[in-house]
């Protein structure tokens, strides 16, 4: 590791982003995205990093309503939301 650390754990604190996401992240394809294409070993390696963990979808499900967006994360897009233009 960079700068004499000998080990980095990065912990982050929303499910990863699997799916392109139409009300902020401008992410034109899937294939763009780090996670959905990589092994969780490619990933750490890519990252130089120890260990990655994130919060799991559904322990957001108990925090967020169930109407929150979520397509970026696996969700589905609730049929009022999806006919938003601007938040």
């Amino acid at each position: 590791m960079e700068n004499g650390a000998i080990e980095v754990h990065v912990r982050i604190p929303s499910p990863p982003v699997i799916n392109k996401c139409q009300y902020g992240i401008d992410i034109p394809t899937v294939e763009e995205l780090l996670i959905p294409n990589k092994s969780y070993q490619e990933v750490i390696e890519f990252l130089n990093v120890t260990s990655l963990l994130y919060l799991d979808y559904e322990e957001l499900n108990k925090v967020l309503p169930i109407t929150s967006y979520k397509e970026c994360f696996g969700g589905n897009v609730d049929s009022e939301l999806s006919e938003w233009s601007v938040f």
